[in-house]
């Protein structure tokens, strides 16, 4: 129909789902990725390369950093033990909890301090590292300035993004900086 496959980019939420649709679609030429491959995308092009961490890094960190001891109090070292455990069976809540603190926050949003966060702030610096939250937050920050915006603004005619409903605010504030000619939202209402 006339238009550049190379203007085109569709947004899914997992790379299995990005993988299954450069199948279905069979043109190369259109970009298909993760919001988050997006984002490293345009933070290395701007030259900020950070390692990307994940929860159970912290975890590590968090036991050399706080192990207690064999002289500290048996009760003690039954804690950290006990907390180190909690860390593992729920490390998907926890890294939730401190994702949605993150991107609350980077939008106004006043929000409950989620455990461990102070920790893993101060595990962040040391590493200076970064993770998925920071990534959208960083792009979402660049693109308020022209500098960083240029370089993406009106790149895409059409923007495709898949799982809409789980779209966070700092998400579509960023693709909508884009500038595209079009937008399709693809999502289930029922999921919202």
């Amino acid at each position: 129909r006339g238009v550049d496959p190379k203007k085109i980019i569709f947004f899914s939420f997992t790379k299995a789902a990005t993988d299954e649709l450069i199948k279905r679609i069979g043109n190369k030429d259109i970009k298909v990725t993760t919001i988050h491959a997006f984002c490293l995308s345009v933070l290395l092009k701007a030259g900020k390369k950070k390692d990307i961490t994940s929860l159970f890094d912290f975890i590590d960190w968090y036991k050399a950093a706080y192990k207690p001891s064999n002289l500290a109090p048996r009760s003690d070292i039954d804690e950290f033990y006990h907390n180190i455990s909690e860390m593992y069976e729920t490390a998907d809540l926890i890294s939730g909890q401190i994702s949605a603190f993150k991107l609350q926050q980077a939008d106004g949003i006043k929000s409950k301090l989620p455990k461990y966060f102070l920790d893993y702030q101060k595990y962040q610096k040391e590493r200076k590292s970064r993770d998925f939250s920071d990534m959208l937050i960083e792009v979402f920050e660049m693109f308020k300035e022209d500098k960083w915006l240029n370089m993406w603004k009106g790149k895409y005619d059409y923007i495709f993004i898949d799982e809409y409903q789980d779209t966070s605010t700092i998400q579509l504030k960023t693709l909508l900086a884009l500038n595209a000619k079009h937008y399709y939202m693809i999502g289930d209402v029922f999921q919202s």
